[in-house]
């Protein structure tokens, strides 16, 4: 697969795992590596963060996988990287992607993920002040 081929090229610094879906590409990296690869493919076509979402573990709701799904104009395509947050903890995007805001908000308050180095982390749905 093309795309495939490209995301091999430019992740040539960071361990992963490839998985295609539904002719979508699903990246699986370290959670400590989060960042730069992110920072790596913004910087290499994929500029645009379309979707920021968690999903639990069905058997152990302390895992919680964290998908950031990426567009790239240039190639007229998306990639999904994701990684797994086993204590509810991680890096805040905000640095690399303005728009991860709302997103991250709504993961802390619906899964109860914190993320480290956002300066505005309060509920956004149930937000009683």
């Amino acid at each position: 697969m093309f795309l495939e081929k490209i995301i091999k090229n430019i992740l040539t610094d960071f361990n992963y795992e490839i998985e295609i879906r539904n002719d979508l590409i699903y990246v699986l990296v370290c959670r400590n590596d989060i960042l730069g690869v992110l920072l790596k493919l913004k910087n290499n076509s994929f500029a645009v963060l379309i979707d920021c979402f968690a999903t639990n573990h069905i058997n152990d709701d302390k895992i919680v996988d964290i998908y950031y799904h990426l567009l790239s104009y240039q190639y007229n395509q998306s990639v999904c990287i994701y990684t797994n947050v086993n204590d509810k903890v991680t890096q805040s995007i905000l640095s690399i992607f303005t728009n991860a805001n709302w997103y991250e908000r709504e993961m802390y308050e619906v899964y109860n993920v914190n993320f480290s180095g956002h300066d505005n982390l309060r509920e956004l749905f149930n937000h009683y002040e």
